[in-house]
C-alpha cells in the first residue's frame, strides 16, 4: 500500500555480480529522515500525489570500493 524505492541492495548485487570489491567502510545505521521535494520533484509523475515533505527510511550498508 506504500511506495518503496530500494537502491542499496541493488547496488550491492550489481557490484558483486561485476566482481567489484565491496566494503562497509561507509556504513551507517538505518534511520528516519524527511525529504523536501523540490519544484522539479513536485512535477515528477512518480511523486505527483506526495506531500511537500516525505518521511523516509535510509541507511547505507555497503559500498563499491573501485570500478571494474
Amino acid at each position: 500500500d506504500y511506495p518503496l524505492l530500494g537502491a542499496c541492495s541493488g547496488n550491492g548485487l550489481l557490484g558483486s555480480y561485476l566482481g567489484t570489491p565491496m566494503s562497509r567502510e561507509y556504513a551507517e545505521p538505518v534511520c528516519c529522515r524527511e525529504v523536501n521535494l523540490t519544484a522539479a520533484g513536485k512535477q515528477d509523475p512518480l511523486l505527483a500525489d506526495f506531500p511537500d515533505r516525505i518521511p523516509v527510511l535510509l541507511g547505507h550498508k555497503e559500498a563499491c570500493d573501485e570500478t571494474v
